[in-house]
């Protein structure tokens, strides 16, 4: 039997990635609420090419994400930077804050695995935020690539 999806008519708020922010537009819905996402890997490329560009230091939830998109697990990223697995996941769950040298060895893994070029004194120039993090809202094209929509 086949599923009948229909296209959302709301942008779909994307918990399952774990950042807070993110809304899809235009991915279809089955009758039973059950929403189509396509081209997760392309779409989760260009969500980590989002946070690992932004000027703003990472959140927690910006930081995790990043770390499993880099395919480190809290034990090996802690190790990499000699810290106690508990460790990683207090910056995760933001009991502590993450320090900047972390951030930046964080983007700069995140970049050597999306294959971007980026400038080295960018990394050093995040700094915290000042408010809130910005909604961000992508799309799918007829062939299912993303691309990000002017936030409004």
């Amino acid at each position: 039997m086949a599923i009948k999806l229909d296209k959302r008519k709301k942008p779909y708020l994307y918990k399952e990635c774990g950042l807070k922010s993110v809304y899809l537009v235009g991915v279809y819905e089955s009758t039973d609420g059950e929403v189509f996402i396509p081209n997760v890997n392309q779409l989760h490329k260009l969500l980590a090419q989002i946070v690992a560009s932004q000027r703003d230091l990472l959140t927690p939830d910006q930081f995790r994400f990043l770390r499993t998109y880099t395919g480190l697990s809290r034990n090996d990223f802690g190790r990499l930077v000699d810290k106690s697995r508990e460790t990683i996941t207090r910056y995760e769950t933001g009991a502590y804050p993450i320090p900047k040298s972390m951030d930046t060895l964080l983007r700069f893994l995140a970049f050597r695995d999306l294959g971007v070029d980026y400038e080295l004194e960018d990394l050093f120039e995040a700094e915290p935020s000042r408010h809130k993090s910005a909604k961000v809202y992508l799309t799918p094209n007829k062939n299912d690539e993303w691309s990000q929509r002017v936030a409004f």
